[in-house]
């Protein structure tokens, strides 16, 4: 049954994709602040053999630009990056001074790698929501730098969405890193991030700020 669902959520997502490419950046901002930032998700992971462990999830403001890989589409290419970081960046984005349009001006190869990634925030969601997870190992990833502690993940058709959730000094929990790659993409199923990693049951609530 789970892969049914995939494949259908892969097909419906493909058929409207065209439509939520044309939405813009300050769309983007909006639905997070209105659908990601009022709320709280509260997972309970238990690994086997191992006492479950509770990670309380919340996003802000200022984590936008990060999670979209603002900065990263115009890093090297522009004096000012910060204002495409953090808060700075965030009020640019509500004011209308950074925009899709202008992004792809600055650097259009980065911009076209990174902006399927801003039309799948449905998966994104979904992947919050109803998540598979694993306990993420970085030494038995090959040829890559992310740094986390669990991985949340989410199979649509081809694509595969990940979430790098990380556990900060006081205990608190944060995304660090949002991603999207293509199924099988390095012989390893579903991704090279995911396979050989411990997976975890994961239980998750949804409640308001």
């Amino acid at each position: 049954m789970a892969a049914t669902k995939t494949t259908v959520w892969g097909f419906l997502m493909k058929l409207f994709r065209s439509s939520i490419h044309q939405t813009t950046l300050l769309d983007l901002a909006n639905r997070y602040e209105q659908e990601l930032i009022p709320y709280e998700y509260v997972y309970t992971f238990k690994q086997k053999g191992k006492r479950a462990a509770e990670a309380v999830l919340s996003f802000e403001k200022g984590n936008f630009c990060h999670l979209f890989s603002i900065g990263s589409m115009v890093k090297g290419l522009t004096p000012d990056v910060d204002q495409f970081a953090g808060t700075k960046g965030w009020n640019n984005i509500k004011n209308g001074r950074i925009t899709y349009p202008m992004l792809k001006q600055i650097n259009p190869s980065q911009f076209e790698y990174y902006h399927k990634e801003q039309t799948m925030l449905d998966e994104f969601i979904d992947t919050l929501e109803h998540p598979k997870a694993v306990v993420y190992d970085k030494s038995r990833v090959k040829n890559s730098n992310l740094d986390a502690d669990v991985l949340l993940y989410g199979i649509y058709g081809q694509d595969v969405v990940h979430l790098a959730l990380s556990q900060d000094k006081d205990g608190s929990w944060f995304c660090r890193s949002y991603f999207v790659r293509d199924i099988n993409k390095d012989k390893l199923y579903p991704t090279k991030y995911i396979a050989n990693q411990a997976e975890l049951d994961v239980k998750v609530k949804k409640r308001r700020a």
